[in-house]
C-alpha cells in the first residue's frame, strides 16, 4: 500500500488556546509515512493540551523502532498502555479530582493492511468515493448521546441537537482504577483512490457525513479539498478542529476481507467492550459532563416517536368508545321509547334512560382533560429521571352508565271478572203478586 502526499489541519477556531495535538506535525508528513494520529485534549481542564501532546509523542517514540511490515495490534495495545503510563507520571492525583485527558484517533498503514482505533468522540473514516456506497467505515463515538441511541431512548436526528451531545464515556486520563479500552479495527480492502480521515470533534461540528464525501468527491486536487474543509470548519465551528486526510495511491485487496469490513463493520460497531449500556454508561468527568447522567433504560424502550403515536392511537380509540357509549342511547331513542305491551292481562313498560346532560358534560370534559394531560407531557423529561412513562389512561375518565340506567319495569295488572248479580223486582209487583194469583186461581 502507498500513500500520497497527506494533509492536515490544526486549528484553533474560536477557542482561545489550542487543546488539539496530531502527529505528524503539520508539513511534516509526506509518501514514506506510516503512522498518523490525532487527539483532543479536554476542553476546560488544565493541562488538556499537555495530555493530548503527550500521548502523541508516546505514541510516537513507542512504534519508532517498530517495523512497520510487522506491526501487530498487539503493538498498538503496548504503545496505548505506555501512553497511560505517561499520563500516570504527568499528573499524580487520584481518580476522584479534577484532571487532564484526551481523545484519540490512531491509522498505521503497511503493505499488508490499516490497523484504526480510536477512543472517545474523535473520529476515523474510511471513505471510497467512486463507489456506490462510498463510506466504507465510520468509528462509533464512545459519547452519551450514542449510547441513548443504540438503547432506543432517542433518535439519531434527536442526537443532533441533544443538550447533552458534548459527553463523552471514554477517554484517556491519569491514574484511572480502570483504563477504558481502544476500540481496534484491521482494514484489509483498500484500493487506490480510497481516502482515510481522522478528525477532533470540532470538525464534525461543520462537516457532515455527506458533506465529506462530496468534497471528496469532486475534482479537485487534494489540497484543494482540505481547503474545503477547512473553510467549512472556519464557517462554523467553535471548538478547535484539527484532522489529517491520507490519500491512497496503490492499495490492496484482499481476497477474503475480515468480517468486521464494510456492512458488517457498521452492523457490528457495538463489539467487544461496546455492549448496550444497562445502566448508567461509564462517563468521563470532563467540563463536556458537568450535570448528573440521565439513567438509561435499555430494555423495553420504544422511540420517543413511536410512543407518542401508540398513546395518540390509544387515546382516540377511547374518545371512540366514549362517544358510541353515550351516543347509542340518542340514536335508538325512537325505536325503544316507551312501548307499552299487553298479553293475558300483563302490561310491561320498557323504559330507556339517557344520560343526564351534567352528567355526559363530566364524563366529555374528563376525557379531553386526560388527553390534554398527555399532550402536554414533556415525553423527553422520562430520560432525565429513569422514569418510566405510565402508558395507563385516565381511570376517572369517564362517566359509569350504571349510575344512569335503570332495571326494567314490570307492571302487572289483574283484572277480576263482576259476578252478575239478579235484578230487582218492581215494588209494584211484589206488592200486588199474591192477590194476582190468588184471583186468577179463583
Amino acid at each position: 500500500m502507498k500513500i500520497r502526499l497527506p494533509y492536515a489541519l490544526n486549528e484553533i477556531g474560536q477557542r482561545a488556546n489550542q487543546e488539539d495535538s496530531i502527529y505528524p506535525q503539520r508539513g511534516e508528513a509526506n509518501e514514506t509515512s506510516h503512522l498518523f494520529l490525532v487527539c483532543d485534549g479536554m476542553g476546560g481542564h488544565e493541562n488538556g493540551e499537555v495530555a493530548s501532546g503527550l500521548v502523541c509523542k508516546t505514541f510516537a517514540e513507542s512504534l519508532a523502532k517498530q517495523d512497520a511490515e510487522t506491526f501487530t495490534t498487539d503493538d498498538f495495545l503496548a504503545a496505548l498502555d505506555a501512553a497511560y503510563d505517561a499520563l500516570d507520571r504527568e499528573d499524580p492525583t487520584p481518580e476522584s479530582q479534577r484532571k487532564m485527558g484526551t481523545t484519540l484517533t490512531f491509522l498505521h498503514l503497511n503493505s499488508r493492511e490499516a490497523v484504526v482505533a480510536h477512543l472517545g468522540d474523535s473520529r476515523v473514516y474510511h471513505i471510497r468515493p467512486s463507489a456506490p456506497e462510498p463510506l466504507l467505515y465510520k468509528s462509533f463515538d464512545h459519547s452519551l448521546v450514542n449510547e441513548l441511541v443504540r438503547a432506543e431512548v432517542i433518535t439519531p436526528e434527536e442526537a443532533l441537537t441533544h443538550p447533552r451531545r458534548n459527553v463523552i464515556t471514554r477517554a484517556m486520563q491519569p491514574n484511572l482504577e480502570q483504563r477504558h479500552k481502544a476500540d481496534v479495527r484491521t482494514l484489509t480492502d483498500v484500493a487506490a483512490g480510497d481516502y482515510f480521515f481522522l478528525c477532533s470533534d470540532g470538525v464534525l461540528e461543520s462537516v457532515s457525513d455527506a458533506l465529506l464525501i462530496d468534497i471528496l468527491r469532486r475534482n479537485i486536487t487534494d489540497e484543494e479539498k482540505i481547503e474545503a474543509i477547512k473553510s467549512a470548519c472556519e464557517a462554523s465551528s467553535r471548538d478547535n478542529f484539527s484532522a489529517y486526510l491520507v490519500p491512497i495511491s496503490e492499495g490492496l485487496v484482499a481476497d477474503k476481507p475480515k468480517s468486521d469490513h464494510f456492512a458488517e463493520v457498521m452492523d457490528t460497531a457495538i463489539a467487544e467492550d461496546q455492549e448496550p449500556t444497562n445502566g448508567n454508561p461509564e462517563v468521563v468527568v470532563t467540563e463536556r459532563n458537568v450535570a448528573p447522567m440521565p439513567a438509561v433504560e435499555a430494555k423495553g424502550k420504544q422511540p420517543s416517536a413511536t410512543r407518542r403515536w401508540i398513546f395518540l392511537g390509544l387515546a382516540a380509540l377511547f374518545g371512540i368508545a366514549v362517544g358510541i357509549i353515550f351516543l347509542w342511547p340518542l340514536m335508538r331513542k325512537d325505536d325503544v321509547g316507551p312501548q307499552p305491551i299487553t298479553k293475558k292481562n300483563i302490561v310491561i313498560e320498557r323504559h330507556t334512560f339517557i344520560p343526564e346532560e351534567d352528567a355526559y358534560n363530566d364524563a366529555v370534559e374528563g376525557t379531553e382533560d386526560a388527553f390534554e394531560e398527555y399532550v402536554e407531557e414533556d415525553i423527553t423529561e422520562d430520560v432525565g429521571d429513569g422514569s418510566l412513562i405510565d402508558d395507563g389512561l385516565d381511570e376517572n375518565s369517564a362517566t359509569p352508565m350504571e349510575s344512569n340506567v335503570e332495571g326494567t319495569e314490570v307492571v302487572v295488572e289483574q283484572s277480576v271478572e263482576p259476578v252478575a248479580e239478579p235484578a230487582a223486582e218492581p215494588e209494584s209487583q211484589v206488592a200486588s203478586g199474591g192477590t194476582a194469583g190468588s184471583t186468577e186461581g179463583e
